[in-house]
This record gives structure tokens, C-alpha cells and sequence, in this order.
């Protein structure tokens, strides 16, 4: 019960970059153990989580991107319907500040425009309305998009899943070196723009209704979290490189009288 189990990180196995050695009672009441041996061991918290505010999904997998997520200048280029489109939130590098507004349109106010093909009208009534878009749903089939994983569990394929906008996106992955000390970023959304799955998406519970300032005042809170608190419940994979599954954000400690 006293032996003490050496955790390495980084260089060779001799001559690790880190090293730390900890408890196996600690290790026993310790359910994430890539913690280590960057972060000590935790004692138990009485905290609420983060989880008691929202429900965080992963942003949308559309199964191919290239395919389905259009600039607006491609839309017009190829004549394409703007009402089988949905805004959707660029690539981090494409979101300079961490609120994002919408325009009268409610498309958010970004440089990189960029919209999600998602409509539930059958491909007859394409071809009818929109010949444009049809014609560029038979050249999607040729490439084998239509027969992806995800696109031919759809109905109809180029379809994409039931999902609301919401108010906060979190960054999904980041760096926890010396030189970053925002691993990940908290983005206040007052668009329209769904996510793709380099986001997770947080939707409020019941709770936040009871703040006073709302989820202004939430999101304002979230970026200062710890980065410790945040990589602690993360995954670190080489070169530093962090992850966070919704379920691993859902268990950051908060400080709900902070808030």
C-alpha cells in the first residue's frame, strides 16, 4: 500500500523529460491518470462541474467537409441555392477574438464566410427547383461521397444532423507549453453558425437561467479557468498536444461562487 509507482514523460525512457513518482493509494482514488506526471494528485473536490451548467456535445461530423462546407464565393460561383445552407464557425485561426456577432442575416461577422449544405428536400424536388444543386449532388455520388460511413446512414444522404446553434463553443484541441497558457478557448457565439467537430458545443441547463448576467457572464468566467483545471481533465499526446472529449469538459471544477 506504500509503493510508489514512477510516472515519465517526454525524452528517452532514460532520460525522461519529466518525472514523478506517486502513491499507489493516491493512484487507486485517482481517475485520470494522464494527469501525470505533469499535475499532482487531486484530493477530492467539493466543487460543482461544468457539467452542472451545460450539456456539451461534439460539434457536427459531416463526413466530408470538402465536399459539404462551401465559402460563399463557391455557392454564387456555382449558382448553388442559399437556402440549402447553414453558416458554420470557420476553423479557429479564422475566429481572432472570442466573440463572435452575427450580422442582419444572423451569419457570423468573420472574414472566412463559410456555409454547411443541409437540406431535407428529396432529390426529385432538387432536381426541379435547383438543378444547380443537383447537378452538384450526382457529381458528390460519383466521388463516393454519397456511399461514406456517415452520408449513407443519412436520410437523404446530404442531410446533416438535427443540431441547434449554440451560445459558447470550446476549442478541441491545444498546446499546454510553456508559451500558451490558454490550451483552449471559450468562443461566445451570438450567431447562427453551427460547429463542426473541431468544436465542442456547450448548451446551457437550467442553472445558468438562475445567474444573474446570464451566459454573458458564464462565458466571461469559463476563460478564466485554470489551464491547469482544463489540461488536468484533458489528454496529452506527443509534442504537447491536448484534447478535450465533452465528458472530460464536463468534469472541470467550477467555481460557482465565482460566478
Amino acid at each position: 500500500k506504500d509503493h510508489k509507482v514512477l510516472f515519465t514523460y517526454g525524452g528517452s525512457l532514460e532520460a525522461p523529460e519529466l518525472s514523478r513518482e506517486y502513491c499507489v493509494k493516491d493512484l487507486s482514488n485517482e481517475g485520470k491518470w494522464t494527469r501525470f506526471p505533469s499535475h499532482n494528485v487531486r484530493r477530492k473536490s467539493t466543487k460543482s462541474k461544468l457539467s452542472d451548467l451545460f450539456r456539451i456535445k461534439r460539434g457536427l461530423a459531416t463526413g466530408n467537409n470538402k465536399f459539404f462546407i462551401l465559402s460563399l464565393a463557391k455557392i454564387k460561383e456555382l449558382g448553388l441555392p442559399m437556402e440549402c445552407f447553414k453558416p458554420i464557425m470557420p476553423s479557429s485561426r479564422y475566429v481572432p477574438t472570442d466573440e463572435v456577432f452575427a450580422d442582419y442575416k444572423g451569419r457570423p461577422k468573420l472574414a472566412e464566410k463559410l456555409f454547411l449544405l443541409d437540406t431535407k428536400l428529396t432529390e426529385e424536388k432538387i432536381a426541379d427547383r435547383f438543378p444547380a444543386l443537383f447537378t452538384y449532388l450526382e457529381a458528390g455520388k460519383a466521388n463516393g461521397v454519397s456511399a461514406s460511413y456517415l452520408s449513407s446512414r443519412r436520410k437523404p444522404w446530404y442531410s446533416q444532423e438535427n443540431r441547434p446553434t449554440a451560445p459558447i463553443y470550446c476549442t478541441y484541441l491545444g498546446r499546454g507549453d510553456k508559451q500558451s497558457k490558454r490550451p483552449f478557448r471559450f468562443i461566445r457565439n451570438h450567431s447562427e453558425a453551427l460547429a463542426t467537430n473541431v468544436y465542442l458545443a456547450l448548451y446551457p441547463t437550467e442553472k445558468i437561467s438562475s445567474i444573474l448576467g446570464g451566459i454573458d457572464k458564464v462565458w466571461m468566467y469559463l476563460n478564466t479557468i485554470p489551464a491547469e483545471d482544463l489540461l488536468g481533465e484533458g489528454r496529452v499526446y506527443g509534442g504537447g498536444l491536448y484534447k478535450l472529449e465533452p465528458k472530460e469538459l464536463g468534469n472541470v471544477p467550477i467555481d460557482a461562487d465565482a460566478i
